[in-house]
Parts: structure tokens; C-alpha cells; sequence
């Protein structure tokens, strides 16, 4: 198995702090304001998350006031798909292969100079439609550092995982280098159980136990040079292997005849990426980044069971290679503009084939390559003419040329290629009608990616059910229309009125084939609009020093056309109501912490091919302590309280709405409560321990099955024990 798990690096994330400084906590202080519109720059020094405890750049992230993260991501295609609202000096990740998440937790506190919250338009920044982003900037190292991690977890009496990570970093005059190694090695045994019925599966099957193995090694590596003037370039590369082997353990009774299990598992990932930065150039500030990535991952499982072995296999390759070029002027005072231009070539190719006795047939249309060209234009404009106002507006202008090929096409699966254009304006405005308020307006057209998945057809080895592959698809397009009202006060004071409505033109569902089978496909539009308030109030007003309370509320209402019955429904798995209420409070010097929150979001309805159900819960609630015993150690105490879950299925003969309820399937569940201790030792600057426990939570479940057509009911019961969570971590630092 390769070493080497290698993820992107921005520069200034490359050098860690001098650890004789790495968990010095300033004091409280608080933010400023830059006046200006919608442009608005709101700056917090470190010490005004000091109550907080941070140790971290991403342990501010959840305490800037009147800000909610996007992390980016969220696979997919091209460099957009790393445009979160989270910056770190002004650029993300020029790779995706990396999250900004793990920079920032990278980035000590004593690193962080400032966290800067922008309003589009404000900077020369790259804002990728966002109204506003939040900027880390850190400070440059003192001195070369280097970190060497030891961990192990222990899961119940069965299950280990031990890591090591370690990395260094070095600054030579402007320049800086990272690099990094992990490895992980797990083992764990689980007992057999007795698998409850499903929609496909109308009765119980008992499993015998089975032993797993898991192994991930890695290594990254990155640099950043300063080039000629301000211009600066950053260079990584990554490679990450990852395996899971899984063997079923020979039955307790030798004649007892079980379903016997086994999977492997190999996926080993590989990157590149570039960023070439350069401001104030031809009166602009430039930005051009490239990335290369491919995925490989293989996979097989099968089952044996009364004599007769059957099982899946599986093959994807799939990769990306996406460069985008943008550029930031300044054309007046008032006006700033922003200009992109991106394209990208995708690839994934499949393959499955179903295992019955060592021989292997292919499951029709999982033979598949998909590739596509994309190419994007994106112009912004800001206007802020005022102290007090601002707007901004942009059109992007998007191409796709998809082409699926299937290694033994039938005459009704050959598809033509596709060929997508889309237009996608935005526009916004914000308003302070008075100190510390702000009401700011958005809307936007969206445009989705399709999943090259949808186009290659698997099976399900638990459940006895195909998924065809998509001949032909249409991205999802939403527009989106939002309203913000919002106030604050006191520093982090903050209440919150935000209205949503989203219409999405062609949502993409499972609908069934006339072969039995199921299969991605276009529906009619659906709907969905929302309603949230937020407020985070200090109360020294009411002689309560360093309290705060929180409490959120979301109200949804949604509406979808049935793509079984026609009928227009709420979508699947959306609560209609939401809602958390938390309270903290720093005691004395900071020494000790406390809270506690409750929340309420379990109610859903899901709707099935051939099944519905309906879900409830209790509310969940948790309290906290923290306590700084001396300067050296530090320690949390979590309570996570009980919780009863409840419901109901009704499963149908085969198609929803189109035949008589066959079974009814009702569950309900009762999870004890956990407890969960942190404790951190830093006798020296340069070692540190770090100690986790969790109880675990005992459940008790009770299943009721009843067939409508006889009236027989069946009931079953599971008892699961608490299964404890040990961790400790050693880390060694110069």
C-alpha cells in the first residue's frame, strides 16, 4: 500500500506558529466596524473570541457574530466547487483535495492576527456570488516548527484504531515549504445481529459477525514562493491510499446456518494544484488557478448463505483537470468589478458485475464513461455609492458538452450527447437604515451539476433492487429569492430575520422503470420557501456577567409532484419545523464555562417507491462544563440526555399509490443518556496530552410488523449496550 496523502496548501497556512506561543489566549477585546454600505468590514482580534476557549483558527469560525460558514466543496465540478465564503489571506484552497477546514485547524491561535467579516464588493477578493466572506488573516511564523501526533482509539473491547501524523514546516526569507505523513491502522469485531425487515425485505435476517481492518497512509507536501513584486505562487500535490477488508468470524454453533459476509474495499486518490497570484497588475489584481485530480476505487462484497455464494463488484475511475483565471478592478470610487473565466474536463468510467458461485455476469448499463467539457464566464459589478447602501449584481454564462458511452449499448440506451447552456444572473442590495442594522436583499438563478453516477447503473446486494443508469439528464435549475433583517448590539449581540423561497424548475428523483427497475430522472418543479429567525443576546443587562443566550427557529413548507402518484407533497426528509435554544456563561476570569442547549428538528415524512414513513423524536438536550484547573490543564465535562425516537411504515405490494398497503411497520426506540470527558495536559511548550472519553449510550428498540391481508403480528425487541470511546493523543512540537 502507497504512503501519501498530499492535500492542497495555501502559503500562509504552510508555517505553523512557534509552539512557545501556540495556546496563549489574549484577552477579550472587541470589534470594529469600517463603515461603508453593503461593502461593510467588520474586524475581531483575536481576544474577542478569548471566552471561547479557541485554540485554533477554525474555533472562531462558529463565534463571529451575524455569519454562517460555507465550507465549499460539495463535489462539485470545476474550481467552483471550492468556493466556500471562507478565506485564509484572501485565497482558498488551489486544490479541493483539500477542505479549508483543515488549514485552519492547522493555523494556531497565537498565528491569527485578525478574522476580517467582508461585504462583497469591500476588497479585492474573490466573493464567487456570496454576499459576504470571512477572512483569516494570520501572521508570518518565527521560526521553522514541527509536530509529531500519536493516537489511538478504543471502541468497547473490539475495536482499536491507532494514527500517527506528523509534519514541518519552514520559512526561508519570503518563501515557505510543508510537508506532511499519516498513517492509520483499525481493527474491530462486531457480533452477529439480527437485521430487521425492509420495504424490499419483508422479514428478519439473522448475520453472523465479522472482523474489519482499515488502513490510510499519506503524505502532502506544498510550497509557496514569492515571485517578482507582490506576485506569489503556490504549488502541492496529493496521494492518499485507503483500504478496508472485512471477514465474517465463524459462527458460535458450527450447524447453524448464518449469511456469511465479505468485502474489500481499495480507493487511492492523487492531486495537483497551482495558484498564480498577482496584484496590481495592468490595474487589476489577478488570479489564475489549476488543479489535476483522478480517483480510483474498486470494490467487492459477497454473502454466503444455505451453501450459495452471491455478490457485487465494482470499478470507477474517475478524474478532473480545471484551470480558472480572474481578475478584480477598481473602476471608481463607488465601483468595483470582477471578472472569471473557467473550464474543465471531467471523466468517470464504471463497470458491475453480480457474483453468483465465482462466476461474474455484468449488470447491464454499469459499463459506462462519461465525460464532459465545461467552460464558464462570470462578470460581478459593486456599486456603493453611499455610507449607508450598496448593491451588487453578475451574470454567469455557463457551457457542457456531456457525452455517456456505454460498452454494449441496447438500441433504447444509446443517447445522444448532451449540449447545456445556462444563464444565471444574480443581483443584491444591502441597506443600514440605522447603527448596527442592516437589511439586505438577494437573488439569484442557479444552476446544479449532474452526478456522473446517475449514469451508471449498480444493484444493492442487501436488498434485492437495480438502479439503471440515466440515458439523458438536466441539471437542476433554482431560482432562489432572500431576505435578511438584521441587528447587532454589544459586540455579539445579534437577531436575525431571514426569509428564503427557492423554485426549482426540474428536480431530479428516483422513478420507477417498467422492467421493475429504478432510475434517476427529471420531475415537476417543486418548491420550497423557509422562515428563520436568530438571536444571540448578551445578559449583563439583567446582572448575569458573561451570559448569552441563543435561540433559532426555522419554519419550512415545501411542495413536490409526486412522481409516483402526480399529487403535489411536502419533499422527503424536510422537518417542517426547527428550532434550538442554548445558554453559556464564563464565570469568574474565564476559568470556568458552562451551558447547556436543547433542540427539536426530528419530524419528517419520507416517501418510497413503494413505501412511506413517518418519523418523530423527543427534543435533545446536552449540557456542559468547562474548567482551566491550572494553566496547564484543562478539562470538559459533556452530558448528552436521553432520547425516545418513534416510527411508522406503511409498505406496499409494489408501486406507491398504485397497489393496497401490504405491511404496516411501526418502531420505537429509548436511548439512555451519555457522558462525554475531554482533558488536555500541557506540562511543557513542547508536549501536550490529550485524553478522550464517551460512555456511550445504551438503547432498547421495539419492532411491530402486522400483515394487512391475514392480520398476523409479529414483534421483536433489541437491547444494545453501551459501547464506550477511549482516545489518546500524544503530540510532540519544536
Amino acid at each position: 500500500m502507497g504512503l501519501i496523502w498530499i492535500a492542497a496548501v495555501v502559503s500562509s497556512a504552510a508555517v505553523s506558529a512557534d509552539p512557545a506561543d501556540a495556546h496563549a489566549h489574549p484577552a477579550v477585546e472587541a470589534a470594529t466596524e469600517t463603515s461603508a454600505p453593503a461593502a461593510a468590514v467588520r474586524t475581531f482580534p483575536p481576544g474577542f473570541f478569548a471566552d471561547h476557549d479557541p485554540e485554533n483558527a477554525w474555533d472562531l469560525i462558529a463565534h463571529v457574530p451575524g455569519f454562517s460558514p460555507d465550507v465549499g466543496g460539495g463535489g462539485g465540478r470545476g474550481l467552483a466547487g471550492s468556493a466556500g465564503n471562507i478565506l485564509l489571506d484572501g485565497r482558498r484552497p488551489p486544490a479541493k483535495t483539500t477542505s479549508i477546514q483543515t488549514l485552519l485547524r492547522e493555523l494556531p491561535l497565537a498565528r491569527v492576527d485578525r478574522v476580517e467579516l467582508v461585504g462583497a464588493g469591500a476588497r479585492a477578493l474573490d466573493f464567487a456570488g456570496h454576499a459576504q466572506v470571512l477572512n483569516i488573516v494570520s501572521k508570518p511564523a518565527a521560526r521553522p516548527h514541527g509536530e509529531l501526533q500519536l493516537g489511538v482509539r478504543q471502541t468497547g473491547s473490539d475495536s482499536r484504531t491507532d494514527t500517527l501524523n506528523a509534519r514541518a514546516s519552514h520559512r526561508i526569507a519570503a518563501h515557505s515549504v510543508r510537508g506532511a505523513a499519516s498513517r492509520s491502522r483499525g481493527l474491530s469485531e462486531t457480533p452477529g445481529r439480527v437485521l430487521p425487515a425492509t420495504p424490499t425485505r419483508p422479514f428478519e435476517r439473522e448475520t453472523a459477525g465479522s472482523a474489519r481492518e482499515t488502513a490510510s497512509d499519506g503524505f502532502d507536501l506544498s510550497a509557496d514562493l514569492a515571485l517578482r513584486g507582490e506576485a506569489r505562487l503556490a504549488l502541492s500535490a496529493a496521494l492518499s491510499d485507503n483500504a478496508t477488508t472485512s471477514r465474517a468470524l465463524p459462527p458460535s454453533q458450527p450447524d447453524l446456518d448464518l449469511v456469511l459476509s465479505a468485502s474489500d474495499s481499495v480507493t487511492t486518490r492523487e492531486s495537483l494544484g497551482a495558484e498564480l497570484s498577482w496584484p496590481d497588475l495592468l490595474g487589476a489584481d489577478w488570479r489564475f488557478s489549476a488543479i489535476q485530480s483522478r480517483q480510483t476505487s474498486i470494490n467487492e462484497s459477497r454473502r454466503l448463505s444455505a451453501g450459495r455464494e452471491t455478490g457485487l463488484a465494482s470499478q470507477r475511475a474517475q478524474g478532473e483537470t480545471a484551470g480558472r483565471l480572474s481578475a478584480f478592478f477598481t473602476l471608481a470610487e463607488a465601483w468595483r468589478a470582477d471578472l472569471a473565466l473557467s473550464a474543465a474536463h471531467n471523466f468517470l468510467q464504471g463497470a458491475s458485475q453480480r457474483i453468483d458461485d465465482g462466476a461474474r455476469s455484468p449488470i447491464d448499463g454499469s459499463d459506462v464513461r462519461v465525460d464532459e467539457q465545461r467552460a464558464s464566464a462570470d462578470a460581478g459589478l459593486n456599486w456603493t455609492p453611499a455610507s449607508r447602501w450598496g448593491a451588487e449584481a453578475g451574470l454567469r454564462v455557463d457551457w457542457s458538452h456531456l457525452r455517456r458511452e456505454e460498452a454494449a449499448p441496447s438500441l433504447d440506451q444509446a443517447a445522444p450527447a448532451q449540449t447545456l447552456i445556462d444563464v444565471a444572473p444574480r443581483a443584491g442590495a444591502s441597506f443600514t437604515p440605522w447603527d448596527d442594522g442592516e437589511v439586505r436583499l438577494r437573488v439569484e438563478r442557479r444552476i446544479g451539476q449532474l452526478a456522473f453516477s446517475q449514469f451508471l447503473a449498480s444493484a444493492s446486494l442487501d436488498e434485492d433492487r437495480v438502479t439503471a443508469g440515466a440515458a439523458r439528464l438536466e441539471p437542476e435549475r433554482s431560482w432562489i429569492g432572500e431576505a435578511v433583517l438584521e441587528q447587532r448590539w454589544a459586540d455579539v449581540g445579534l437577531a436575525r430575520l431571514t426569509a428564503e423561497k427557492r423554485l426549482i424548475e426540474n428536480p431530479i428523483r428516483t422513478v420507477p422503470t417498467p422492467d421493475g427497475a429504478q432510475v434517476q430522472a427529471n420531475v415537476d418543479e417543486a418548491m420550497s420557501q423557509s422562515l428563520a429567525a436568530t438571536v444571540t443576546a448578551p445578559l449583563e443587562v439583567f446582572d448575569l456577567p458573561g451570559a448569552t443566550l441563543s435561540a433559532s427557529v426555522t419554519a419550512r413548507r415545501s411542495e413536490i409532484a409526486d412522481p409516483i402518484t402526480g399529487e403535489r407533497r411536502a419533499l422527503s426528509g424536510q422537518s417542517p419545523v426547527q428550532w434550538r435554544v442554548g445558554w453559556r456563561q464564563v464565570l469568574g476570569e474565564g476559568d470556568v464555562i458552562w451551558g447547556a442547549s436543547i433542540s427539536d428538528a426530528a419530524q419528517s415524512q419520507s416517501y418510497g417507491l413503494s413505501s412511506f414513513s413517518q418519523a418523530d423524536a423527543d427534543p435533545a438536550w446536552t449540557a456542559f462544563l468547562e474548567w482551566d484547573v491550572t494553566s496547564e490543564l484543562e478539562t470538559r465535562l459533556a452530558v448528552t440526555g436521553p432520547r425516545s425516537r418513534q416510527s411508522a411504515s406503511t409498505l406496499y405490494s409494489s408501486l406507491r399509490g398504485r397497489a393496497d398497503p401490504l405491511r404496516i411497520q411501526d418502531s420505537a426506540s429509548d436511548t439512555e443518556a451519555s457522558i462525554a470527558v475531554n482533558a488536555q495536559w500541557r506540562p511543557r511548550r513542547w508536549f501536550s496530552v490529550e485524553a478522550d472519553y464517551n460512555s456511550g449510550a445504551a438503547s432498547a428498540t421495539t419492532a411491530t410488523s402486522r400483515l394487512l391481508a391475514d392480520g398476523v403480528v409479529t414483534t421483536s425487541e433489541r437491547l444494545a449496550d453501551a459501547i464506550p470511546v477511549a482516545a489518546l493523543r500524544l503530540r510532540l512540537t519544536y
